[in-house]
């Protein structure tokens, strides 16, 4: 949280700002004191600073509050190039808040210093008539020894929405194929509904069983030889579980009020955890039990297609290759089973023969 605020403040506060339980005080001596409650998102729910966050002066904080090590990424590779490509880079000085080096500084530590960061450097160098291949990789090299800790991911966002103010990175950006969540006070039944919708609709495989949701999961077990194996089992979907698979499916936005739009946010956990705990609306299909290999259901038609069978309540899970099974099988396609499967039939005792066959046919 106070990384946020640290990056919307562009790197204005001090290192023992980050000191927990800290005592401060405000106000005047004698003339009392003034508060103001101000309306707005709480900073602990504004994910969209995430974007921008600086961590703590030495380098001990990131984003989420937690240890921050400057060979650890702070972004994913493609919002860091999409963030150089909206930089210009007319020949810029090398110092100075804007300049290549700071550049080539915030690069560094929104990469980790990694390579893919250091191409994504160069290409940016190359805008410039001034660009020297070697002193580039140079300068990214020596990073290492002595890694910068005032800028971030959040300051190449800062000089991208320089360029363009609306400008969001790739990973924020809307996904035009899944369903958007708005996120809004008072209207939690809306966006949890909203939630369920989506799962549904992109075809989540997680299912009820009896007041708990589940999912279809390979456990080890031991073969009859003693080898290890996977076989499928159902588990619980926990509520990560769960906040994943609902932030596949949808877009979640939230009003910000200083950019006077919607912007993209992490799916709240009390969407998860409130769509877990009310059954009775829950709209997911009921699972029977799990197959391994094709079966007949109970009305002789077959069941060979992977995934949930609504007809029986069954998930067929990861079946093994198999011949193709024709979905009317005729007495044909069935005496040339029997034939196929002679060798087996041999030694199985049969306490009556079907009409017409004998075991002298099935060989």
């Amino acid at each position: 949280m106070m990384a946020r605020l640290h990056g919307l403040f562009r790197g204005a506060f001090a290192p023992e700002s980050w000191v927990l339980s800290q005592s401060y005080y405000y106000g005047g001596v004698g003339d009392g004191a003034r508060a103001e409650v101000i309306d707005g998102t709480p900073i602990d729910l504004a994910d969209e600073l995430d974007e921008i966050a600086i961590g703590k002066s030495n380098g001990s904080s990131q984003a989420n509050g937690g240890a921050h090590r400057s060979s650890e990424p702070e972004a994913p590779i493609e919002d860091i190039v999409a963030a150089l490509e909206m930089i210009p880079n007319p020949d810029l000085p090398w110092d100075g808040e804007g300049g290549w080096n700071y550049v080539a500084m915030a690069t560094w530590r929104a990469s980790g210093g990694s390579e893919e960061g250091l191409t994504a450097f160069v290409d940016w160098s190359c805008k410039s008539r001034k660009f020297d291949a070697a002193e580039t990789e140079f300068r990214w090299r020596h990073y290492a020894d002595s890694p910068p800790n005032e800028l971030s991911f959040g300051t190449l966002v800062f000089l991208a929405r320089k360029a363009d103010p609306n400008w969001t990175p790739p990973s924020r950006r809307l996904r035009p194929d899944v369903a958007t969540i708005k996120i809004s006070g008072g209207h939690r039944p809306e966006a949890v509904a909203a939630g369920m919708d989506a799962l549904v609709a992109a075809g989540a495989e997680t299912y009820r069983r009896d007041k708990q949701l589940v999912y279809v999961v390979r456990l080890p077990a031991k073969a009859s030889d003693g080898r290890q194996i996977l076989i499928p089992g159902v588990a619980r979907v926990e509520t990560p579980h769960l906040l994943h698979l609902i932030g596949k499916a949808a877009n979640c936005i939230r009003f910000d009020g200083r950019r006077k739009d919607w912007v993209t946010i992490d799916v709240p956990t009390e969407i998860a955890t409130t769509i877990a705990a009310i059954p009775n609306e829950w709209r997911f299909a009921a699972i029977a039990g799990i197959v391994g290999t094709p079966t007949l259901r109970p009305d002789d038609t077959l069941l060979t297609v992977p995934g949930y069978d609504p007809a029986t309540g069954y998930v067929l899970f990861e079946p093994p290759p198999m011949p193709s099974i024709p979905p009317m099988p005729t007495r044909q396609d069935a005496e040339a089973a029997l034939r196929h499967c002679g060798v087996c039939w041999q030694n199985f005792r049969l306490t009556t023969m079907p009409a017409g066959l004998s075991r002298s046919r099935l060989s």
